[in-house]
Protein backbone atom coordinates (compact mmCIF):
# COMPACT_ATOMS: atom_id res chain seq x y z
CA UNK A 1 0.00 0.00 0.00
CA UNK A 2 1.75 3.33 -0.71
CA UNK A 3 0.39 5.81 1.54
CA UNK A 4 -0.26 9.28 -0.24
CA UNK A 5 0.39 12.93 1.30
CA UNK A 6 -2.23 15.29 -0.27
CA UNK A 7 -1.06 18.47 -0.27
CA UNK A 8 -2.85 21.68 -1.82
CA UNK A 9 -5.68 19.22 -1.44
CA UNK A 10 -8.86 21.09 -2.20
CA UNK A 11 -12.07 19.16 -2.34
CA UNK A 12 -10.04 16.02 -2.49
CA UNK A 13 -9.53 15.48 -6.49
CA UNK A 14 -6.83 12.78 -5.76
CA UNK A 15 -8.80 11.53 -2.98
CA UNK A 16 -11.55 10.29 -5.16
CA UNK A 17 -9.59 9.49 -7.64
CA UNK A 18 -7.80 6.66 -5.41
CA UNK A 19 -11.22 5.98 -3.50
CA UNK A 20 -11.53 2.11 -4.68
CA UNK A 21 -7.68 1.36 -5.18
CA UNK A 22 -6.31 -1.12 -2.70
CA UNK A 23 -2.46 0.02 -3.55
CA UNK A 24 -3.12 3.74 -3.00
CA UNK A 25 -4.70 5.53 0.25
CA UNK A 26 -4.66 9.41 1.01
CA UNK A 27 -3.31 9.00 4.90
CA UNK A 28 -2.97 13.05 5.36
CA UNK A 29 -4.34 16.20 3.63
CA UNK A 30 -3.39 19.69 3.62
CA UNK A 31 -4.73 22.89 2.83
CA UNK A 32 -5.61 26.51 4.09
CA UNK A 33 -9.23 26.78 2.74
CA UNK A 34 -11.39 25.60 5.41
CA UNK A 35 -14.53 25.25 2.88
CA UNK A 36 -12.55 22.92 0.68
CA UNK A 37 -11.50 20.76 3.89
CA UNK A 38 -14.79 20.80 5.07
CA UNK A 39 -15.57 18.90 1.28
CA UNK A 40 -12.65 17.12 1.93
CA UNK A 41 -13.70 15.63 4.93
CA UNK A 42 -17.05 15.12 4.26
CA UNK A 43 -16.47 12.96 0.74
CA UNK A 44 -13.59 11.42 2.03
CA UNK A 45 -13.48 10.55 6.03
CA UNK A 46 -10.17 12.52 6.46
CA UNK A 47 -10.04 15.60 8.14
CA UNK A 48 -7.20 18.04 6.45
CA UNK A 49 -4.99 19.76 8.27
CA UNK A 50 -5.99 23.79 7.93
CA UNK A 51 -2.81 25.60 7.13
CA UNK A 52 -0.63 27.37 5.09
CA UNK A 53 1.57 24.93 3.43
CA UNK A 54 4.98 27.37 4.02
CA UNK A 55 4.05 27.11 7.59
CA UNK A 56 4.77 23.28 8.29
CA UNK A 57 8.02 22.84 9.36
CA UNK A 58 8.26 18.77 7.80
CA UNK A 59 6.34 16.66 5.33
CA UNK A 60 4.17 14.02 6.97
CA UNK A 61 5.97 10.80 6.06
CA UNK A 62 5.02 9.52 2.74
CA UNK A 63 5.53 7.21 -0.12
CA UNK A 64 4.05 9.72 -2.26
CA UNK A 65 3.18 12.87 -2.50
CA UNK A 66 0.15 14.51 -4.48
CA UNK A 67 0.86 18.68 -5.00
CA UNK A 68 -2.00 20.39 -6.83
CA UNK A 69 -0.30 23.80 -6.41
CA UNK A 70 -1.64 27.53 -7.28
CA UNK A 71 -0.70 28.02 -11.18
CA UNK A 72 -1.02 31.96 -10.96
CA UNK A 73 2.11 32.67 -9.85
CA UNK A 74 3.50 31.37 -13.74
CA UNK A 75 0.83 31.88 -15.82
CA UNK A 76 -0.10 34.56 -18.14
CA UNK A 77 -2.91 35.31 -16.52
CA UNK A 78 -0.98 35.74 -13.17
CA UNK A 79 1.69 38.06 -14.41
CA UNK A 80 4.45 35.15 -14.36
CA UNK A 81 5.90 37.02 -11.12
CA UNK A 82 7.11 33.58 -10.37
CA UNK A 83 9.09 33.56 -7.23
CA UNK A 84 7.80 37.19 -6.64
CA UNK A 85 4.04 36.14 -6.39
CA UNK A 86 3.31 35.36 -2.76
CA UNK A 87 0.95 32.48 -4.11
CA UNK A 88 4.66 30.71 -4.93
CA UNK A 89 6.14 30.85 -1.27
CA UNK A 90 4.26 27.46 -0.55
CA UNK A 91 5.26 25.67 -3.33
CA UNK A 92 9.14 27.23 -2.86
CA UNK A 93 8.77 25.78 0.37
CA UNK A 94 7.82 22.47 -0.38
CA UNK A 95 10.50 21.47 -2.46
CA UNK A 96 13.05 22.68 0.34
CA UNK A 97 11.25 20.00 1.92
CA UNK A 98 11.42 17.22 -0.59
CA UNK A 99 15.55 17.90 -0.53
CA UNK A 100 15.15 16.69 2.98
CA UNK A 101 12.86 14.12 3.25
CA UNK A 102 12.26 12.45 -0.04
CA UNK A 103 9.35 10.12 -0.30
CA UNK A 104 9.69 7.20 -2.63
CA UNK A 105 7.59 8.63 -5.29
CA UNK A 106 6.60 12.10 -5.78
Amino acid sequence: MLRIVDLFCGIGGVAEAVRNLETLQVVAAIDIDRASNLVYHLNHGIQPECQTLESIPELPPADLLWLSPPCQPYTRRGLRNAERDPRSKALSHLIRCIEHNTPNAL
